[in-house]
């Protein structure tokens, strides 16, 4: 079981289209996450009560150990406002980022330390 990034979407909607290459991105990021990304057309398929949507793209982080309380992503629609929104909110640490959406401090060590064998 993974966490999923759900996004409720508009084949014809403007900011809908937009958004594509950004979650593109952003599943490129997050390959090796436990995270999924969703896209969900909300123009042919029922939308379950438990998703309110109040225009398009609605989006919702559902967490794993929690799937009846999804998380409302409320922001402007990038690709760092959503990286920061899943790292805050997901239910396991990301591999590449904490909680304060920065690199673990191993990580930064390692690749200081690869740096130096390239000499």
């Amino acid at each position: 079981m993974v966490d999923v990034l759900l996004v409720f979407y508009a084949p014809w909607c403007y900011h809908c289209t937009a958004l594509m290459p950004v979650l593109t991105k952003l599943a490129k990021t997050l390959e090796e996450e436990d995270i999924s990304i969703v896209k969900y057309d909300a123009t042919v398929n029922d939308v379950p009560k438990l998703f309110p949507l109040d225009g398009f793209p609605t989006i919702y982080l559902i967490r794993k150990d929690e799937k009846m309380t999804p998380v409302l992503f409320n922001e402007r629609r990038n690709y760092d406002n959503l990286l920061k929104f899943i790292t805050e909110n997901s239910t396991l640490n990301l591999k590449s980022k904490n909680r304060k959406n920065k690199e673990p401090e191993n990580r930064k060590e390692k690749e200081i330390l690869s740096d130096k064998d390239e000499l």
